[in-house]
């Protein structure tokens, strides 16, 4: 608790306090206590890093707690794999519990941004194919040219490259609309929930619509990845980010009611599925009670957070 507990802003809001004069003379100490105070918060950050996961028990694959979250998150994903009325929505809580099964392997960075990288190249050239075929104008390819650049800029997560997204949103926004409040919202609004209703606009000024464009590059990318299977991390990760961006940009279409409908199906068929196991006796009443402890975490955290599915 001592190793990883808070981090500092008090004792540098602190430091920051010391005045400059103390009796009419410089305090000579003052930048060296900020310095100290600056440099024992980042060790402190930086520590808990690497001796955390030294310190704790680590879960085996092996444990039979590990293989039964597994199979229920899975006996989840198959229940709703077969949903045909509401296909949106149910696709959209099959990523979430696909990303509760990827959350437990380590993904390997270098191979994302690779494979993010490809993705890229592979959408690029279906749409120059509609170019060539006709399809769109070469205005309409070079704006997607551009949205391809941001959603790369925005699938590498980095936090300079997310202040500079919020800085040319809003100051979009606030342009557009004539309006300080809408590009405040915006400044406030995460760059991956605002991207695709900036590019939407963009393409309606010029009186053109992206959402065909967008389907013809997101069915190459999921075609492309079928064939990555081998990464299966890595591979459903980048996945993810393109289904939820393909969601994001047709979000009229999906009804947050479905969606929270789906959620509790899932949940459902988890509890189901526990319940089974300890009627047939493969599970002892101990382990039955950790896992539906984690269903019920699980059903609290969504309730929590039910806008940044929605959204």
């Amino acid at each position: 608790m001592a190793l990883s507990g808070a981090n500092g802003t008090i004792t540098l809001s602190l430091a920051f306090s010391i005045p400059n004069t103390v009796h009419g003379q410089p305090f000579a100490l003052r930048g060296t206590m900020i310095f100290l105070a600056a440099v024992v918060i980042l060790v402190s950050l930086i520590m808990p890093t690497i001796f955390v996961p030294l310190i704790l028990p680590s879960e085996q694959d092996t444990q039979p707690r590990y293989q039964w979250v597994r199979r229920m998150i899975q006996t989840a994903i198959r229940d709703l794999a077969g949903e045909k009325d509401h296909p949106a929505e149910a696709q959209i809580v099959i990523e979430s519990l696909q990303q509760q099964l990827v959350l437990d392997a380590t993904p390997n960075r270098r191979l994302q941004r690779q494979l993010i990288s490809e993705s890229h190249q592979v959408e690029l050239q279906a749409v120059h194919q509609m170019f060539l075929d006709g399809q769109i104008t070469a205005d309409e390819e070079m704006y997607y040219g551009r949205f391809l650049q941001f959603n790369n800029f925005t699938a590498d997560e980095k936090i300079w490259k997310n202040v500079w997204l919020r800085i040319r949103f809003s100051l979009h926004m606030g342009t557009q609309y004539k309006d300080l409040s809408r590009a405040q919202e915006a400044f406030l609004t995460a760059p991956i929930a605002l991207e695709e209703v900036y590019w939407r606009e963009q393409f309606e000024e010029h009186d053109e619509d992206i959402l065909p464009i967008e389907q013809v590059g997101f069915d190459a990318v999921m075609a492309f990845l079928k064939t990555k299977q081998g990464n299966a991390v890595e591979t459903n990760l980048v996945r993810r980010f393109y289904r939820t961006r393909h969601r994001r940009i047709h979000a009229k279409d999906v009804d947050s009611d479905i969606v929270y409908q789906m959620f509790m199906r899932a949940f459902h068929a988890e509890y189901e599925l526990i319940q089974e196991a300890i009627s047939s006796g493969q599970i002892e009443q101990d382990l039955a009670q950790k896992l539906q402890r984690r269903i019920s975490i699980d059903e609290m955290t969504y309730l929590e957070n039910v806008d940044a599915y929605n959204g």
